[in-house]
């Protein structure tokens, strides 16, 4: 019996004795798998690197029920790929039956995981990068995906339960998905820790995407000092301030939503000046920018 322990278990472990060969940190846990005959895990996210192997996966979940209330889960565990337990003498017995089985016994729910989480997991891909490179072997290129719709980026502010966050959702879900890709940025340090502002995040539909901000706007010197009077005076000094706010602010888009392009950057709050300024220099992520102040 092999195990592996979370990271932050590690250290409390310490010098137990434990009725298994405890693996040391320096072998990597892909490699680990490869030798595994049958994984026992809780709600870790390593039965995913498991999938391709083929091979029987257990659940065991003794406090499942305070885990669910606590951290919450992404998929309902009647759809894992594998006999979920609470009790440790059901985890013994199903062990038991698969190290006696003829076959790896895999759960009615493994090929679904499989395809879902792992379609292209079948041990060749290094041939098929081997072919592309060297023999010209595009057989295997995936298309881009053509989306025609019209790309659209809110920033709606903290969603606050108000006539702002209330038109704001009004508006989203009047836009026929159809014909928009909607995306909401969000600042989650204004957003993360209020009940009631997730609560009306969540109310936004499936099809808007949520693209959460994190993380401080990386600056120089002059940039800081530029940044720092400009929110002060609530004002430029110069053009030449203005350019050099601008230019640090394109690079925020960048840093924040990446190589992503929008037909059209909406503020639809208006209040918040850092938030009017990223959409401003998003020039380089949008063709529009709309800025509208919510009465």
């Amino acid at each position: 019996m092999l195990f592996r322990a979370h990271r932050f278990a590690e250290k409390l472990i310490g010098d137990a004795e434990l009725d298994a060969t405890v693996v040391p940190s320096s072998i990597d846990t892909n490699e680990l798998l490869a030798v595994v005959d049958v994984l026992i895990t809780d709600y870790s996210s390593i039965f995913y690197d498991f999938l391709p192997a083929k091979k029987p996966v257990i659940f065991y979940t003794p406090d499942f029920e305070a885990y669910e209330a606590e951290r919450g889960l992404y998929f309902e565990r009647s759809s894992w790929p594998g006999e979920v337990l609470d009790a440790i003498e059901d985890v013994a017995k199903e062990l038991q039956t698969q190290l006696h089985a003829s076959a790896p016994e895999l759960h009615r729910n493994f090929a679904e995981n499989l395809d879902a989480f792992a379609p292209m997991e079948d041990g060749k891909a290094t041939g098929r990068v081997i072919e592309f490179f060297f023999f010209d072997d595009e057989s295997h290129l995936l298309a881009p995906v053509e989306d025609h719709r019209k790309k659209l980026l809110f920033y709606q502010g903290p969603f606050k339960p108000n006539g702002i966050a209330t038109a704001f959702t009004n508006l989203i879900g009047s836009l026929d998905p159809a014909k928009y890709h909607v995306s909401v940025a969000v600042d989650m340090g204004a957003v993360g820790n209020n009940a009631d502002s997730l609560e009306i995040l969540s109310s936004l539909p499936e099809h808007v995407k949520i693209l959460p901000r994190a993380g401080a706007t990386i600056m120089s010197a002059e940039e800081r000092w530029v940044s720092d009077s400009y929110h002060a005076r609530r004002g430029f000094d110069s053009p030449g301030a203005e350019l050099v706010h601008l230019g640090t602010m394109a690079r925020e888009m960048q840093r924040s939503f990446g190589d992503a392009r929008f037909d059209a950057a909406i503020d639809f709050e208006g209040y918040s000046r850092f938030w009017a300024s990223l959409f401003a220099a998003a020039h380089t992520h949008a063709s529009a920018n709309i800025h509208l102040l919510a009465q």
